[in-house]
């Protein structure tokens, strides 16, 4: 879905508990990798100068964490029955998505965006 929040915090604050916390620390570990974080396509979004190297949404049906498919590849077994893209993690419950995978994924993908 669309957000019109103007930054991260306004979106944040417009999620329900559960979703806020999650996205929260989908946040922190953005932010932990010092990559800069704006609000585009009416989601938070974190990037490295023009790249894009992740973001997170909730949309209709699901949440999703977005991100680089060559970070998201090397971990989809460790992600079980989770639906995924190609360059996306769709999760129902904040429950459902093991933070430590997603956690790994981020940092894959900003290594990426520093090497790419």
């Amino acid at each position: 879905m669309v957000s019109k929040a103007p930054d991260v915090d306004a979106f944040l604050v417009g999620q329900p508990a559960e979703e806020r916390a999650v996205f929260s620390r989908l946040r922190a570990e953005f932010r932990k990798a010092g990559v800069s974080e704006t609000m585009r396509y009416g989601m938070p979004c974190y990037h490295i100068g023009t790249e894009l190297v992740g973001g997170f949404n909730r949309q209709k049906h699901y949440l999703c964490l977005y991100t680089n498919p060559e970070a998201l590849s090397p971990h989809r077994a460790a992600l079980g029955r989770i639906d995924c893209g190609k360059g996306c993690i769709r999760f129902r419950r904040p429950a459902d998505l093991p933070l430590p995978v997603a956690v790994k994924i981020i940092r894959a993908a900003v290594r990426l965006a520093r090497v790419g």
